[in-house]
C-alpha cells in the first residue's frame, strides 16, 4: 500500500473529545457497550487503534479502537453521505495494516494470519427528517458492474442519534445522549439567534444549568464553542452548496465564510497562528493563503 495523503493539520470534533480519547476513555465503552450489547466493565479491555497524525483527506477518522478481538470504527457524521462502505474499507485496510506490521508477521507467509473482526458504525445526527433509525449501507451498491458471484461485500451500518431516535441507546450510553441534547439546543439556539457563536454560547450555558455535560463544559467551554464554530458553520455551508449546486471545495464562494470565521475566532481570544491553522483545515488552504486571508482580514494581531 502506497503513502496516503495525509492531512496533518487536523483538530478534534467535539465527539472526538467525548469519545476518543484516553481522559474520557469510560465514554466509549459505554457506547461500545450500548451498541454491541456487550457488559465491558475494564477501560483496561478497550485499545485505541486510531491513526495518530494520519488522517487521509476526504476519509475523516473519528475513534477506531480493539476491544474483545473486535476492530471497531465509529465515526460521526452529520451530513448523509452514501459513501460511508467506501470509506470504511479504505480506513480499515489502513487499521489492519498497522496490526499486521504490530504482530511481525508477513501476509505472504504460509499461515493464516488471524485478524479482529470488523465492526463500522456511523453515528448520523444530521438534520434530514426522513432518515429513520437505522439503516445498512453496502459497498456492492457502488460497484458499475453487479457482483452476481455476491463474493465481495462491506458495509457501513449508519444510527441515527439525534433527540427522539434509538432511545435503547441512549438509555444504556447516558453520554450519547447529553452529547445529542447538547447539539440538539446548539441547532435550536443558532436558528433562533441567527449566530452560531451566540446559539452555541446560550446552548453550552443551557446545558451547564440543566446538569447536561456539566463538568466538560464547565472546565472547557471556550475549547467547546471553537470546536462548534467550525463544526456547525461547516455544516450550514454544506447545505448551502447543496442548495445551490456549488461545487464543493471553491475558495471563491467561501471568502466571507472565511472572514467571519476569523473575526468570530479572533472575538473569543484566538491567537493569530491558531486562527491560522484553523482556517487553513477547514477551508483546505496552502499555508500562505491562511496567513494572507488572516493578515488581510486582522491586520493588528501581534
Amino acid at each position: 500500500m502506497g503513502n496516503p495523503l495525509i492531512n496533518r493539520e487536523y483538530k478534534s470534533s467535539l465527539f472526538i473529545e467525548l469519545f476518543g480519547t484516553e481522559e474520557y476513555k469510560q465514554n466509549i465503552l459505554d457506547l461500545y457497550n450500548a451498541l454491541a450489547n456487550t457488559s465491558y466493565t475494564s477501560k483496561d479491555d478497550l485499545t485505541f487503534t486510531t491513526l495518530d497524525d494520519a488522517v487521509y483527506i476526504s476519509v475523516k477518522n473519528d475513534v477506531s479502537f480493539l476491544i474483545g478481538n473486535n476492530m471497531s470504527l465509529f465515526e460521526h457524521q452529520s451530513t448523509f453521505n452514501p459513501n460511508m462502505p467506501l470509506r470504511g474499507f479504505i480506513y480499515f485496510a489502513h487499521l489492519y495494516q498497522s496490526f499486521v506490521e504490530k504482530c511481525e508477521t508477513s501476509i505472504y507467509g504460509a499461515t493464516l494470519i488471524k485478524i479482529p473482526t470488523p465492526q463500522y458504525i456511523v453515528l448520523y445526527n444530521g438534520t434530514d427528517k426522513k432518515f429513520g433509525e437505522k439503516i445498512t449501507l453496502k459497498l456492492s451498491d457502488a460497484f458499475i458492474n453487479e457482483d452476481n458471484s455476491k463474493g465481495f461485500e462491506w458495509t457501513a451500518t449508519v444510527i441515527n442519534v439525534n433527540i427522539g431516535h434509538n432511545k435503547e441507546i441512549f438509555d444504556k450510553c447516558r453520554v450519547l445522549w447529553e452529547y445529542s441534547m447538547f447539539i440538539d439546543l446548539s441547532r435550536k439556539y443558532i436558528d433562533e439567534l441567527d449566530n452560531v457563536n451566540d446559539g452555541v454560547s446560550k446552548a453550552v450555558d443551557e446545558c451547564i444549568e440543566k446538569g447536561i455535560l456539566k463538568n466538560y463544559l464547565t472546565d472547557k467551554k471556550a475549547e467547546v464553542i471553537a470546536m462548534c464554530l467550525f463544526e456547525f458553520d461547516q455544516e450550514k455551508y454544506e447545505r448551502t452548496v447543496k442548495n445551490e449546486g456549488l461545487i464543493e471545495g471553491r475558495i471563491e464562494g467561501r471568502i466571507e465564510g472565511i472572514k467571519k470565521t476569523i473575526e468570530i475566532l479572533y472575538s473569543i481570544g484566538v491567537s493569530k497562528n491558531t486562527i491560522i491553522e484553523k482556517i487553513q483545515e477547514k477551508y483546505e488552504l496552502t499555508l500562505p493563503e491562511a496567513e494572507k486571508y488572516t493578515n488581510d482580514n486582522l491586520p493588528t494581531i501581534n
